[in-house]
């Protein structure tokens, strides 16, 4: 009975750092761009971490269209 005590606070454990590692992603993951973004040369590709640090998720369309 000590076994499956020890195995549901184990469970239960595991459970909490998982929740809080997602909940720590999340916030320090940044959404941006909500309505997109067009890129149409190479140099503004190379250019988007320097323009949007910390932009892990753009919400709106990503287009890449050849002028």
């Amino acid at each position: 009975m000590n076994t499956r005590k020890a195995h549901l606070g184990m469970i239960k454990a595991s459970l909490l750092v998982f929740t809080l590692t997602g909940l720590l992603t999340n916030s320090i993951s940044q959404n941006c761009l909500p309505d997109g973004i067009t890129f149409e040369r190479q140099a503004q590709i190379d250019s988007f971490p320097i323009l949007y640090p910390g932009c892990t998720q753009i919400d709106g369309a990503i287009v890449i269209q050849e002028l």
